[in-house]
């Protein structure tokens, strides 16, 4: 997934491509899923920059949410000294 700031706030994401093959082959005779060599696919996937990807978007929806959440209290505040 590709995130980019969007101009006016906000942010915009999309998904993207990773390339390359989903699965590589990994040596694992014991599994039941391996072929005459002993080979099995595995997904392609690192799990290092998943989690660091999923720590991003949480840090970035809760800093998103306090944002919403201090201009709310910020119209409030003024419509409260206005009334």
């Amino acid at each position: 997934m590709k995130q980019s700031d969007v101009k006016g706030g906000g942010v915009s994401a999309r998904i993207v491509n990773a390339g390359g093959d989903p699965y590589v082959p990994s040596y694992d005779p014991s599994s039941p899923d391996a072929d005459a060599e002993g080979m099995v696919a595995t997904p392609n996937v690192d799990m290092t920059s998943e989690l660091v990807n999923v720590m991003t978007a949480r840090m970035s929806y809760e800093a998103s949410a306090k944002t919403m959440k201090v201009a709310n209290d910020m119209m409030k505040t003024t419509l409260d000294a206005f009334s």
